[in-house]
């Protein structure tokens, strides 16, 4: 059973005590890519919770924000994550923040709601109070639709991206 359309969704800024639902929802955004790319399955195990856990630990609040919506008790629904960094100053520029959304997520049983778009809107509104100025992300074919009507588009430059590891020359 869904939400009446017309009731705002409450979304709030993560706080340490989130830390194992926001792994559990982060480790279900790359199972969900995973079906969608296939390749190897990804190694969301205990030292893959280790790492992100400090990581975050040492940034949330700093460069890194999350949002998110509350599910059931003690469970989150949603989150968005983003991070933001300083480019090279360019001719143009001398100073430039931009943000990345790192993670995206809805557990299946709170799909279709909206959760992800209103975390997503206060994501943004976080990179804005922060002067980045610009935002890119990677999207899915199934939410791609959803950042388009967001404001995002590919008019710039081509992005294009090779992974390292992977990369046969």
């Amino acid at each position: 059973m869904h939400a009446p359309a017309n009731l705002p969704v409450a979304v709030r800024v993560a706080v340490a005590g989130d830390r194992g639902e926001i792994l559990r929802l982060v480790a279900q955004v790359y199972s969900d890519m995973h079906t969608v790319y296939g390749g190897a399955a990804p190694a969301t195990d205990a030292e893959w919770e280790a790492r992100v856990a400090a990581s975050l630990d040492r940034r949330l609040g700093n460069d890194v924000a999350i949002f998110v919506v509350e599910g059931a008790v003690g469970h989150l629904a949603s989150l968005a994550v983003g991070r933001i960094s300083e480019t090279l100053p360019s001719p143009r520029h001398v100073h430039v923040l931009e943000g990345y959304v790192e993670w995206v997520g809805t557990d299946s049983q709170y799909r279709g709601r909206g959760y992800a778009s209103a975390a997503m809107s206060e994501l943004l509104r976080w990179f804005q109070a922060n002067d980045a100025m610009s935002v890119s992300l990677n999207a899915s074919p199934d939410a791609e639709s959803i950042y388009l009507r967001m404001g995002f588009n590919d008019d710039g430059p081509r992005a294009l991206s090779i992974r390292l590891g992977e990369h046969a020359s």
